[in-house]
């Protein structure tokens, strides 16, 4: 199997948990008299166990993410984590750009000016430079979860 393959058993096994979840709370208590809808022991263990085998899956998963390389010689898992380094620092960059001091504040009947130290254009190329690359590592982590093997 191959790990995209596996990611999106993963993933489904995590709605049908979320479900399950949601549909305990709604039915753990009953009208009194009444039979409930589904069994609370049942569900229980059926969420012990999804839990367990979603754990298991994403161990293997880990596993070979560490074992793995891409065809830039960084390890499938450092790749993953290097794409959420990226998005933080585009996130932090795109913040300075929406970030614009204003004069808010009068001191002795002077308004105190603000200039940025880089201009939004220079932090703008530099969000352009760290997407392409984020972009270039997402897609070799595609391949890579279609090609490799669990």
């Amino acid at each position: 199997m191959k790990i995209g393959a596996l990611l999106s058993e993963i993933k489904g096994k995590q709605s049908r948990l979320s479900r399950l979840m949601e549909v305990s709370k709604e039915t753990m208590y009953v009208e009194k008299g009444q039979d409930p809808k589904m069994n609370y022991k049942e569900v229980s263990k059926e969420i012990s166990e999804l839990i367990d085998g979603i754990r298991e899956l994403k161990l293997k998963v880990m596993e070979v993410n560490l074992k793995s390389k891409l065809d830039n010689g960084m390890t499938l898992a450092e790749a993953i984590l290097k794409v959420g380094d990226l998005r933080s620092q585009m996130g932090h960059k795109s913040g300075l750009i929406k970030y614009n001091r204003m004069n808010y504040y009068d001191i002795e009947d002077k308004k105190v000016q603000y200039t940025p130290q880089v201009k939004e254009k220079e932090i703008e190329e530099e969000i352009k430079k760290l997407s392409e690359e984020k972009v270039k590592l997402d897609n070799a982590i595609q391949k890579a979860n279609w090609n490799i093997e669990v």
